[in-house]
């Protein structure tokens, strides 16, 4: 983890920057849990997470998850934060709406209701950045 202070504006106002980066292990659709290794920037109360890219040979119907506490307490979301995103269910591209939770959970599912992959195939997504507030503004 790099911690830097950088003066921003003209009143001189120092931000606090945190980057590094943690594994999250994401099950469900995956006959096999796979690791996920999500890089961060942290400006302020400004978070940038940016997913490697993840792909299993066969795919659960269901969502792919990471539990509750996946996501380091100083980078928890003000609110649940959901973005659109490429990926992979049965082997075709689709759509997926990846969920970032208050409580650090992370939920991918395909199309805009979040659904469930459809249990055959490849699946998973492509590398891919979320943005998204934090409700703590600086890290110790």
């Amino acid at each position: 983890m790099t911690t830097t202070a950088t003066p921003t504006g003209a009143s001189e106002i120092l931000q606090c920057q945190t980057s590094g980066s943690f594994t999250a292990t994401l099950s469900g659709a995956f006959t096999t849990a796979q690791s996920a290794t999500i890089n961060f920037v942290k400006t302020g109360k400004d978070v940038l997470l940016v997913f490697s890219p993840v792909s299993a040979a066969t795919t659960n119907a269901t969502t792919i998850t990471a539990a509750a506490g996946s996501i380091p307490d100083d980078l928890l979301p003000l609110v649940a934060v959901s973005e659109f995103k490429i990926g992979t269910n049965n082997s075709t591209a689709a759509t997926l709406k990846v969920t970032i939770g208050t409580d650090g959970s992370i939920t991918i599912g395909v199309n805009a209701a979040g659904s469930a992959f459809t249990g055959s195939g490849n699946g998973g997504f492509l590398g891919f950045a979320i943005p998204y507030k934090t409700q703590y503004g600086f890290m110790v």
